[in-house]
């Protein structure tokens, strides 16, 4: 008699993390598909917010490797709960900002900004190493798959309540009642709720080896040949990210594309995404040696949809501009096996310093492009987007250079064995 198949149990704690992942993903987007467009709406010129994007990522650049080394001390429930309850109160506070009286708002703006995208951070770095140093290895693919289901889900409700809101009052108001919304459910979530399960997993989250900062390194460098072409490949994809989050909607405007239509596609993709969320969650920790391909499949996507929407503003095509979203729908399973396979080589026990120098390095790019991808914009509402395509190329190529299968088995094998 052969086995059955169980499918993967979800921790309690970690159903109740991803809800609290849906609102967050909900706020995250409304900030990114938003920002440029409300303060332009409100008399406020683009670089106000770039300047306190900027700002955010030097914060987040200061703050990234020691947040890293907190997370590998076993300080991520904490910094989740910091995280959340911050950003839930700055991004409420970008509502206030931009009715107060302008010589004031232009002072308050790009600090409001810059600590809603510092506390972001510090949130979503946090989620992702507690879950993967709490969670069993075997079936750390379900609970990511999990959580990045629930975002989807977030990130369609957003594109749909703000076409709601839209409709019935101002937009900036959704900052309002998203942010209170998501300090009242962190509150309950991650301070109230599920704390038989909670306190456990904390425990199983606090008993990881931790190396020092030192050995840290030195693991990482021992991985070099995984590690460089993954910063390479996540940096490149960084940009064409920040790229579409700011510019996509606005863009649009420039081709005659209504905010609310984008916001519908936006909605639509995000939506049916959410059905790959929801198969990754149960199948793909039957693919665990199949990382590299998923990582190059990802990089694949966006060569494509930039592509797309960039041909679209250029001949001034609405199809292709919405097409180029529709291409989107795939993303959470190759995210989801991505970030298992990344687990599955750095170790969970190096999760946190990984992460860091990571953000370090995205955060610098993100400070170096700020203000000159709003420079292109100026110019010409085109070049931001060549600027993507050929940043979304050169992610695709470094994915070539990550270790396959093989290397793969090997690199668990010693770490076990350590």
């Amino acid at each position: 008699m052969t086995d059955a198949v169980v499918k993967p149990r979800v921790e309690p704690f970690v159903n109740g993390l991803s809800v609290v992942n849906l609102l967050f993903s909900l706020v995250m987007n409304v900030f990114s598909f938003t920002i440029f467009y409300i303060l332009l709406s409100s008399g406020f010129s683009i670089y106000l917010a770039a300047t306190g994007i900027t700002v955010g990522q030097i914060i987040v650049v200061i703050l990234s490797v020691p947040q890293g080394r907190l997370i590998d001390r076993g300080y991520s429930y904490l910094l989740m709960v910091i995280g959340s309850l911050a950003y839930g109160t700055f991004i409420s506070m970008i509502w206030v900002s931009v009715h107060i009286p302008r010589g004031a708002a232009l002072l308050i703006i790009p600090v409001v900004i810059a600590l809603a995208l510092a506390t972001q951070n510090t949130f979503r770095t946090s989620m992702n190493s507690f879950v993967a140093k709490a969670v069993k290895q075997s079936i750390i693919g379900s609970h990511y798959s999990r959580i990045l289901t629930m975002e989807a889900i977030g990130s369609a409700a957003a594109m749909f309540m703000l076409l709601l809101i839209d409709k019935l009052t101002s937009l900036s108001i959704s900052y309002l009642i998203f942010g209170i919304s998501l300090i009242i459910l962190s509150g309950l979530v991650l301070l109230i709720l599920y704390s038989e399960n909670r306190n456990v997993l904390r425990t199983e989250e606090s008993g990881k080896k931790r190396p020092t900062f030192i050995q840290g390194l030195k693991l990482l460098r021992s991985k070099r040949g995984f590690v460089i072409p993954l910063y390479l490949a996540k940096i490149f994809m960084a940009i064409g990210l920040y790229g579409f989050s700011y510019y996509f909607i606005i863009s649009g405007q420039q081709i005659g594309v209504s905010p609310s239509y984008s916001l519908l596609v936006l909605g639509i993709t995000l939506a049916a995404s959410t059905v790959f969320g929801k198969i990754a969650e149960k199948i793909v920790d039957r693919y665990k040696n199949s990382g590299k391909l998923f990582v190059v499949t990802l990089s694949l996507m966006d060569v494509v949809s930039y592509g797309l929407l960039f041909i679209g503003l250029l001949l001034h095509s609405q199809v292709l501009y919405f097409i180029s979203v529709l291409a989107m729908i795939p993303a959470p399973f190759p995210v989801a096996a991505s970030l298992a396979y990344e687990v599955r080589i750095i170790g969970p026990e190096n999760r946190g310093l990984f992460g860091s120098i990571q953000r370090t390095l995205v955060g610098i790019v993100f400070i170096v492009i700020g203000i000159p991808l709003a420079f292109l914009y100026t110019s010409s509402y085109i070049y931001p987007w060549i600027a993507i395509e050929v940043a979304a190329f050169a992610g695709l190529l470094s994915t070539f250079a990550l270790p396959g299968k093989k290397s793969l088995e090997t690199a668990e094998t010693v770490r076990e064995a350590a």
